[in-house]
């Protein structure tokens, strides 16, 4: 499969993060909506058996990969950095740590610096690459109040005021979701129709709504090797979880999920389950498909968690 990048455009504010899993199950119910639930039991069967129909990243800023989640640096490994070299010799060690220490909170790096390492990945080298680079952020949290309702009156409840976080969104704000498949045009047409239905809280009242179109301009090299044999490790641009979590090794963060099924259904939680974050280096992937089940009383209710990552080699440093 060919990777593709699509620029997404957000158009209302968002309750919820847009990763991958949330995508993946958004495009099959909206596949069983359009061409029938037998289709969609095909997606997941195929899933299943190895054979992802398409693999779709988390969303995530412009022209940015997730922050690699590395081994801190050796002890006393010294870094370049011309402004802080002009410094005094007694203010430079406390200028470099600084700047470190704020390098090591970012979320993002950018496409470029990831160029640059992804031969000879380490947090030494991606510091000299990125450095203290600022990006706009270009959003914003706020909070929207709601009244709750009485169910016996159906009027709002007296003196039941609440609010929700919501992210709020600059109009030039734009992100990338990248995604592997052979028909970009029939991925393309559900991504569109998750963003004009919105994802998330509160998507039936106009929240999680966006705008979607290819980027024509997307080089599909700047997420491989020039020599795909010194790949050592991955950097995983997707959530995921699998049902057999033996064999994992590398770097990463793990978050508990927990989720809710599609409208419709009597039980509409999903039971928790752990995941692994964007930005995780992974040596050795998770073994065997990336269906979970089980997860609700409903046994057709999967969670599709199928991961994108991106081909690196670490540094001697880190493989020693």
């Amino acid at each position: 499969m060919a990777i593709f990048r699509f620029i997404i455009t957000p158009v209302s504010p968002w309750a919820d993060r847009l990763n991958s899993d949330t995508l993946n199950g958004l495009v099959c119910l909206y596949a069983a909506e359009k061409e029938g639930d037998a289709f969609c039991r095909e997606l997941i069967a195929a899933f299943e058996a190895g054979r992802p129909p398409f693999v779709l990243s988390s969303v995530m800023a412009e022209n940015c990969l997730p922050m690699p989640v590395l081994p801190p640096a050796p002890p006393g490994a010294k870094f370049a950095d011309d402004e802080i070299d002009k410094l005094p010799p007694a203010e430079r060690e406390f200028a470099r740590a600084q700047k470190f220490k704020k390098f090591r909170k970012k979320s993002w790096i950018s496409l470029d610096a990831w160029q640059k390492v992804k031969n000879d990945l380490s947090l030494g080298n991606l510091f000299q690459a990125e450095g203290d680079k600022e990006r706009k952020k270009g959003q914003a949290q706020g909070f929207e109040p709601h009244v709750a309702i009485d169910r016996a009156t159906g009027a709002a409840a007296q003196g039941q005021l609440f609010f929700r976080r919501l992210t709020y969104f600059d109009p030039e704000t734009r992100f990338h979701l990248y995604g592997k498949t052979d028909d970009p045009d029939w991925l393309l047409k559900y991504l569109q129709l998750i963003g004009q239905w919105g994802f998330g809280r509160d998507a039936s009242s106009g929240n999680g709504q966006f705008e979607v179109s290819r980027d024509n301009n997307f080089d599909e090299s700047s997420l491989s090797l020039a020599d795909p044999g010194s790949m050592d490790a991955r950097l995983l641009l997707s959530v995921c979880a699998a049902p057999d979590m033996n064999g994992l090794d590398g770097y990463y963060r793990l978050e508990v999920k927990r989720g809710k099924t599609a409208p419709g259904h009597k039980n509409p939680f999903k039971k928790p389950f752990l995941m692994l974050r964007e930005g995780a280096i992974l040596k050795e992937m998770p073994k065997g498909a990336f269906v979970l089940r089980n997860l609700n009383a409903d046994p057709a209710i999967v969670q599709i968690t199928q991961p994108f990552s991106a081909p690196c080699r670490l540094s001697r440093e880190i493989r020693s």
